[in-house]
């Protein structure tokens, strides 16, 4: 399933059964059977008091209700599980606790182990924590046991101590959702960081066999909520601690901003006696299948700001990786109680033994100061690390933008862009392509915890940036700690802002390892300038070993890694990179010496008794390119095998890849939409995968691949793959909207015409998607619509916001949340120029428009005599307004007017009245 699918009704059904309830009510009065309205406070509605229809809607009888302690619970019975409720709060307000004191809770749904309720959505409306509770301890304005209950738009708060907004735990939550709404924490005190007693939101004691025997996808989906404070962790998603229950979660689209406090402990009293790790979103015992995307993290500035995301025991698996992508991150964290000021900020940390989680697209920013007045600054930073890892991982970090930031330049800063500490395995975590900016460290390899090893950086673009304090590209080790930070491998980093490869700080004692790799392409070229085929190279470096060898192709041309600087404090470094290069075909040859560096040239040798020929030869043809819908809305997973430069030889040098929602050919391959962000070419036989992003959900795409060599010489196509770009689909068609006006092959008189879709049900949260396009396959689009909120009674509209072309089909057609689009409906414009009002009543309307004239037409008004009263040049294309001026600003008398638009048969009278 995915977060909109339910067990249960769709919102169709539910509002209809909604609608059927308030009918009842207008005949039989305040207390009809499936509406039940709530005059005081506490409430409780249990299975018992069910109507029996398919949904109870539960209602506030006043726009405020008060509870001294708490205010609704929704029950299970013994023997009789609760289903099928709305409490719809609609603007209405709940305040619990009013009286002060301990565990009050605002709206609880509730059950036995076996009597769990489910079918539930708490909607709109305040609970809010009352003000006589700053020393009240375990409240919550919203504890949710049970499954497929959601939480929607609801403003939430809670005071005290060991508090939460949003509490839910146990082996029954699953397919449970927050949608919406804004969340508030001001609790300050709590007892335990550790057990995470001051989470805003928390979702704990999850079971991995809940999903195996439900067959849901996850325990809970949170998106577009508002966290606007908390003193601890804004979102912890916990796994039940014990086996290997993993709990899975969706995450998206949320703006959290959190600030920590914790006032029970304004010292150090043992590990969890602080307010130590407080992060935006924490996931501990996380399985395959959570997601955590599009969210915006920020901290707060009056107490100890906070950190970002939080991967601990987070295990995805090859095929359904944990997946952080497309966030932003922006954070910074003061001194706690735990370790003063000895704990550094995180923009992201991943530690105890992951697996299989990739970290896309997304901008993490970690900031300090060493400032001891500003509380929400510390003096270290580590935007992101990867710790305490002590099995195979497969972490892979991917086109982020990474920036560690000091306000400072004291002495004190420490600050790391990356940091790679206490991974000892091989193969561990792949950084790869991303832009790093950093105001002290690029690179912390081994820090408290212990070495990093075998770890490997691919591509990266990197800088100093800010305010400096001891930059440094490369840092290996820590203190004088034995680390084992071996065969660690760097390859064509960019160096840009003062980094540099020879940069690199190596910590006092032991084996401490870092190699810097270059893909080297060795060119054979004749003495008439042409590539030289069938040559052999070879690459020895100082100590006589061979480190590359191969046969040149049709290009000239060989490729591969090598190492040229090797970098360790026990052992040589700089002579790693005195290499000697031989390319030798028959008996002619030649002999150059190489030193290479992040960005020397590629070593040419020419054979003077040879003479090359031009590179004719194609890369091999992608024959097995494979694709299916992504993971996120919108994507499209593609996987293939890499070409050769020439057949299944050597690297290409470039991917060209073309998709379109129509058949793709050799006829139409150049027009069709190419794809921005193709990956770099691997080498001949290797396996390639590529996420595309951005694409219209729901929509099928077909997509195609060409490789493209070093001289220009592109492959044939490849085979040719369809997939739909992901889309998370309601259950059943009865969201699917249908189109009331205008009626398909209609003749418009407007360029700008009004498009009118029924509402799929009487819930005003649906928002509405229209798109207008000449081409029934809808590319391009011609417009577009904002979301539009869907409004009240049985229709909504949107007015096409563009001119559309004359005497041309067009194409509409809507869609309503996240769901398919209809069918689409065509129709043509053949705009007819007209004035309104007309009569142009001057004491009940203050002006007249002429509309559809064409943009740079000249409008002309005129008295039946066929004098000029007004003219005007529609240089906007917008409708032109008369006030019933003439060209001198006096007013007109009464009587018939002539208008025209020049050099046109497009002619009109405009009567006037004063």
């Amino acid at each position: 399933m995915t977060p909109s699918t339910r067990l249960h009704l769709s919102e169709r059904h539910r509002g209809l059964l909604l609608i059927t309830g308030l009918l009842l009510l207008a005949l039989a009065g305040p207390a009809t059977a499936g509406r039940h309205v709530i005059s005081s406070l506490p409430y409780t509605f249990n299975a018992g008091m069910h109507s029996g229809d398919a949904v109870d809607t539960l209602v506030l009888g006043s726009s405020r209700l008060n509870a001294s302690g708490s205010g609704i619970s929704l029950a299970a019975d013994y023997g009789a599980v609760l289903h099928g409720v709305l409490l719809d709060l609609g603007d209405d307000t709940i305040s619990y606790g009013e009286g002060g004191g301990d565990g009050a809770c605002g709206v609880r749904t509730s059950g036995s182990s076996s009597y769990m309720p489910y079918n539930i959505e708490i909607r709109g409306g305040y609970v809010l924590h009352g003000t006589p509770n700053s020393n009240a301890d375990g409240c919550q304005a919203l504890y949710v046991r049970g499954h497929d209950i959601t939480v929607r738009n609801v403003t939430a708060t809670v005071r005290g101590n060991n508090g939460q907004v949003y509490l839910s735990n146990g082996a029954s939550v699953y397919n449970n959702e927050i949608d919406g709404g804004r969340f508030t924490s001001y609790v300050t005190g709590y007892d335990s960081r550790c057990n995470y007693d001051a989470c805003v939101v928390e979702v704990s004691n999850l079971y991995t066999t809940t999903l195996e025997s439900t067959g849901a996808d996850y325990h809970i989906y949170i998106h577009d909520l508002t966290i606007a404070d908390g003193p601890h962790v804004g979102i912890a998603i916990l796994g039940r601690e014990g086996g290997d229950h993993k709990a899975v979660a969706r995450i998206e689209s949320n703006n959290i901003t959190t600030d920590a406090r914790n006032t029970f402990y304004p010292s150090n009293d043992g590990l969890c006696h602080s307010s130590s790790n407080p992060y935006g979103i924490t996931c501990r015992n996380s399985g395959a299948g959570t997601r955590i995307t599009n969210n915006t993290i920020t901290s707060g500035t009056d107490w100890g700001g906070n950190r970002g995301i939080l991967i601990e025991y987070g295990a995805g698996t090859s095929t359904n990786p944990i997946i952080i992508r497309n966030n932003y991150v922006d954070v910074h964290e003061g001194p706690n109680v735990e370790y003063g000021d000895g704990l550094p900020a995180h923009g992201l940390r991943i530690r105890y033994s992951p697996r299989d989680i990739q970290v896309e697209n997304n901008t993490f920013i970690g900031t300090g100061d060493a400032d001891p007045g500003t509380d929400h600054y510390g003096s270290q930073v580590h935007t992101i690390r990867i710790t305490n890892n002590s099995s195979a991982a497969n972490i892979h970090i991917r086109n982020n933008d990474i920036r560690a930031v000091s306000l400072s330049s004291s002495s004190s800063m420490s600050v790391n862009a990356i940091t790679l500490d206490a991974i000892d395995y091989d193969s561990t975590v792949w950084l790869e392509h991303n832009r790093i900016r950093s105001s002290g460290t690029v690179y912390k390899i081994g820090d408290y915890n212990g070495g990093a090893r075998g770890n490997v950086i691919i591509g990266d673009t990197i800088s100093f940036d800010g305010t400096l304090v001891n930059p440094r590209t490369f840092h290996v080790g820590h203190l004088g700690n034995n680390w084992d930070c071996s065969n660690n491998v760097s390859e064509d980093i960019v160096y840009e802002g003062g980094t540099a490869d020879s940069d690199i700080e190596m910590a006092h004692a032991g084996t401490l390892e870092l190699s810097l790799q270059r893909i080297l392409s060795v060119v054979v070229r004749g003495s008439n300038n042409q590539p030289v085929s069938s040559a052999t190279v070879t690459v020895t470096n100082n100590y006589g070993r061979t480190v590359l060898t191969g046969v040149t192709g049709s290009n000239g041309t060989v490729t591969g890694p090598v190492t040229y600087f090797y970098a360790s404090r026990t052992s040589d470094s700089s002579n790693f990179n005195n290499f000697t290069v031989r390319a030798r075909r028959g008996s002619d040859s030649a002999i150059t010496s190489l030193n290479v560096s992040a960005s020397s040239p590629s070593p040419v040798l020419v054979l003077p008794g040879t003479s090359g020929t031009p590179d004719t030869i194609p890369p091999g043809v992608i024959e097995d390119l494979g694709a299916e819908p992504g993971v996120e809305d919108g994507t499209i997973d593609l996987s293939w095998t890499a070409p050769g430069d020439d057949g299944s030889v050597g690297t290409v040098a470039s991917y060209t890849i073309r998709y379109s929602p129509a058949q793709i050919t050799e006829g139409n391959w150049s027009s069709t939409e190419m794809y921005a962000n193709s990956p770099p070419p691997l080498g001949a036989g290797s396996d390639q995968t590529l996420t595309m992003s951005g694409l219209e959900p729901g929509i099928v795409f077909y997509v195609a691949i060409q490789a493209t060599d070093s001289a220009g010489n592109p492959s044939p196509i490849s085979n040719v793959i369809s997939a739909e770009a992901k889309i998370t689909v309601a259950a059943g068609d009865d969201d699917i909207p249908e189109l009331a006006s205008p009626a398909d092959d209609s003749v418009l008189g407007s360029s700008q015409p009004t498009l009118i879709v029924a509402n799929v049900n009487n819930d005003l949260n649906n928002v509405y998607y229209f798109q207008v396009s000449s081409d029934p396959i809808f590319v391009p689009i011609e417009a577009i619509s904002p979301p539009i909120p869907q409004e009240s009674g049985y229709t909504t509209a949107w007015r096409v916001d563009v001119r559309l072309e004359a005497d041309l089909p067009h194409y509409w057609r809507v869609r309503v949340n996240t769901n398919p689009y209809s069918e689409p409906r065509s129709f043509l414009v053949s705009p007819r120029t007209y004035a309104y009002p007309n009569p142009f009543v001057l004491s009940a309307a203050s002006q007249v428009s002429f509309v559809e004239v064409a943009q740079g037409a000249r409008l002309i008004l005129t008295t039946v005599a066929g004098d000029i009263v007004r003219h005007w040049i529609n240089d906007s294309g917008n409708e032109i307004i008369w006030d019933g001026t003439n060209e001198s600003g006096n007013p007109i008398s009464s009587g018939t007017y002539l208008w025209y638009v020049e050099d046109t048969d497009i002619r009109g009278k405009l009567i006037v009245v004063r």
